[in-house]
């Protein structure tokens, strides 16, 4: 009989190695898909403020914090739009109305939302964890 400690310790490695090799798996998917938003849209960090920006940041004044409290943060979330109208007074508060931190935390946003698709894009394509219920790629039967 084996004993309970030896299954407990062999199954952390393997986890270990698993995780190893996911972490770096991602890293490199990471780099990759940030390179590209960057390279695509690195440049927009150098653009003033365009189209909507003017109504929905410059002359939106709920959004214009100099020192946050609890009744600004309750207008910003009765705004039509609650989660930009918040991203909107956290750039305001740390950088005015520099259009650069605006832009920055856009792409940053963008590069972390695309980061987290990709990883779920691999858990419902994995064949060896919960993903299998959800998979797009069908599994192999075995003819026995």
């Amino acid at each position: 009989m084996i004993p309970i400690a030896k299954i407990y310790f062999s199954k952390a490695t393997d986890l270990r190695k698993n995780l190893a090799k996911f972490l770096q798996s991602s890293l490199f998917a990471f780099l990759i898909i940030g390179s590209a938003i960057l390279s695509g849209y690195g440049q927009t960090l150098s653009f003033p403020f365009q189209m909507d920006d003017r109504p929905a940041i410059l002359q939106e004044n709920s959004i214009h914090v100099k020192s946050p409290n609890f009744d600004q943060l309750a207008l910003i979330l009765l705004a039509n739009r609650p989660v930009a109208s918040l991203s909107f007074a956290f750039n305001f508060y740390f950088g005015g109305l520099n259009p650069k931190g605006f832009h920055f935390l856009n792409i940053a946003v963008h590069s972390y939302s695309t980061f987290l698709v990709h990883l779920v894009f691999l858990e419902m394509t994995a064949e060896n964890n919960l993903g299998t219920k959800f998979s797009f790629i069908p599994k192999k039967e075995s003819p026995w």
